[in-house]
Order: C-alpha cells, then sequence, then structure tokens
C-alpha cells in the first residue's frame, strides 16, 4: 500500500504512484491466475501527510498506534478531528463504497506476513548512483519543536536601535544561525528545517513582542538526535526562548528480509537495485514495529518532491512495478 493524500502544490507522484503500482499488481496477478500462498491486500491510506491530523493516520489506524490525544478527539462528537472524518464518510457513501462500521478507537492492530511500500524517492540518492529501484534500508527519525520568543512592543520609528538589543527578531536570527551552523557540523548524518516563523503583531511599524518558529531535525541515529535536541534547548535556553516539543518519531529500521527479497528479485530481473535509507517518512513507519516490512524506491529523477518539480520516466516507472511484483512473489514463497 502507499497513500493517496498529497501536500499544497505537489507533484504527480509522492503516495498516487505506489497506490497505482499496487492495483496493477494485483490487478496481474488475478490475471495470470496466481495461486499465492497469502492473501494479498491492498491498501491506500489517508492523511499520510499530517494535513489533518499527526501523519500516518490510516496506517496508524491500522496498527491500533493512534495517540492518546487522537482518541479522545474520536470520542467528542463536536471536535475537528470526528467532523472531518463524518465529512469524509459521506463523501465515501456517496461514491458507492462502503465505510467498515468499526470505530477507529476499537481496531484492533492489523497482522501480516509482511508489508511493502513502493515509493518514489523524495531524494537523489538513487540519481546520484545511476539506479533506477532502491530497496530501503530505513527511515529517518524526526523531531518536531515550537519554539517561542518574547520581548517588548514598541514604536519602531521613537525606540534607539541601542535599547533594542533584546529585540525578539534578533533573538530569532541568532538562534536560527547558531543552530544551523551546529546542524551542519554533523554533515550527512543530520538536517534541519525552520518551517515557519510567526511574527507578533506582524506590522511595519510595530516592534514585535513574540515570535514563534517551528523546528524539525532529522537522522538515522538516535544519538544525534538526542544531542541535537539538547543543543536546541540550550541555544534557546540562552536566548530567553521556550521550547514546547511537538513530535519526536524514532528512526525505523526496515527488515532485512524483506530488503534481501527485493535484492533477489531484482537481480533475476536483472534490475539495478540500490541499498538506500529514506530521509522523508512513510506508512511503512508504522507497520515495522509489528511485521516484516520493506520499501521499493523509485528513481527521482529531478530529486525534489512536495513540489511540481517531482518527475519519474516512464521506464524507472515499469522497472520498480516489476520489482514490486517479483518481491511480493518472492516474499509469499519464502514467509510462513
Amino acid at each position: 500500500g502507499s497513500h493517496v493524500d498529497t501536500v499544497p502544490a505537489p507533484g504527480l507522484y509522492d503516495g498516487a504512484l505506489g497506490v497505482l503500482c499496487g492495483i496493477e499488481c494485483a490487478r496481474a496477478f488475478a490475471e495470470a491466475g496466481y495461486p499465492g500462498r497469502h492473501p494479498l491486500e491492498l491498501i491506500a491510506f489517508s492523511d499520510e501527510e499530517g494535513s489533518v491530523t499527526m501523519g500516518t493516520w490510516g496506517s496508524r489506524a491500522l496498527t491500533a498506534a493512534l495517540l492518546d490525544s487522537e482518541r479522545h478527539e474520536l470520542s467528542c462528537e463536536d471536535s475537528a478531528l470526528r467532523q472531518t472524518l463524518a465529512q469524509s464518510e459521506r463523501l465515501i457513501r456517496q461514491l458507492g463504497m462502503c465505510v467498515d462500521p468499526t470505530p477507529l478507537e476499537e481496531l484492533a492492530p492489523t497482522r501480516a506476513a509482511a508489508y511493502l511500500e513502493l515509493h518514489i524517492e523524495q531524494g537523489a540518492l538513487l540519481k546520484g548512483l545511476g539506479a533506477p529501484t532502491g530497496a530501503v534500508t530505513g527511515i529517518v527519525g524526526v523531531n518536531r519543536y515550537l519554539v517561542t520568543l518574547r520581548g517588548v512592543a514598541g514604536h519602531a520609528g521613537t525606540v534607539p536601535m541601542r535599547e533594542r538589543r533584546n529585540d525578539v527578531v534578533w533573538r530569532v536570527a541568532r538562534l536560527v544561525h547558531s543552530y544551523w551552523s551546529y546542524v551542519e557540523s554533523f554533515g550527512p548524518d543530520a538536517v534541519m528545517n525552520i518551517g515557519d516563523i510567526d511574527i507578533h503583531p506582524g506590522s511595519f511599524n510595530v516592534i514585535p513582542d513574540r515570535a514563534a518558529l517551528s523546528v524539525e531535525f532529522r537522522s538515522l541515529h538516535v544519538p544525534i538526535l538526542e544531542e541535537l535536541e539538547r543543543r536546541l534547548l540550550d541555544v534557546a535556553g540562552s536566548l530567553g526562548g521556550e521550547v514546547e516539543v511537538v513530535g519526536r518519531d524514532k528512526p525505523v529500521s526496515l527488515a532485512p528480509e524483506v530488503r534481501e527479497a527485493t535484492l533477489r528479485a531484482a537481480a533475476a530481473l536483472d534490475v539495478a537495485c540500490a541499498e538506500i535509507p529514506s530521509w522523508a517518512g512513510h506508512d511503512a513507519m508504522s507497520f515495522a514495529p509489528f511485521m516484516p516490512t520493506g520499501m521499493v524506491f523509485v528513481r527521482n529523477t529531478t530529486g525534489a518532491s512536495h513540489c511540481e518539480q517531482e518527475a519519474a520516466d516512464r521506464d524507472d516507472i515499469q522497472a520498480g512495478l516489476e520489482l514490486l511484483a517479483a518481491s511480493v512473489m518472492t516474499l509469499d514463497a519464502a514467509q510462513a
């Protein structure tokens, strides 16, 4: 499976490619009368991107891994989440599809012999390696924070610069520069992003009294994530900032046996397949604690994602599709 939702101004392939390739695999197996040892289920997940929820909503619901806060919202008739789900259910029924009557908060964890997800790579590792496909070794850990700094409002023209050494925006600039430089010191083992900066009240002629910025960093290594958090707390604290933890997602190692099945299938198909990590999150993260889990990446010819420049060649997509089908058959034969 993969996801059908996306981000504003998206590319064509993020999520949807995996769903369509899964449908094509199921169709081809049915037409060929493939006598699988295990039932094959195809799932199209919702809100993987986190537009409404904390992200990977569909896969976390299926693995009974919803947060306590989300379960509470589901129990409240007037909550925004409950209303959004009710609206979605009405639309699904209008399309002639049925809705499982089991309340989401009562779903038991899904169990399967294996989970396999095809996805376009959301970076340029495969492009750099010259490989059309990839077998994913693990998924990066992601920590998110909201940092708030407070100051004193005033008239932008009448307060001298010498009296503005504690200016909120100046402290934000110092925080970003210092922390950015620190994350860079980890080289290829860490990345960070400042996704949003909110300056209050946000007027040309008013000295701001508050600034809030969202900080995210990623690494495949838990010790680095821990060190990056310590440094953020230190830097923000030295500038009078308050740090709120929004979320911590640990790195996820994908099953070696699933990856080996994909690599064997690639060798049999004579398709180049590189072992690479994923620096983006995926629904596969939700399944990895419960069952053997793997991912097949298709080369992104631009290396761009979450934007209209995302691209993939038809031949690479065909190679990924054939590798997905062959991996499923290899796993089907090997799994008990």
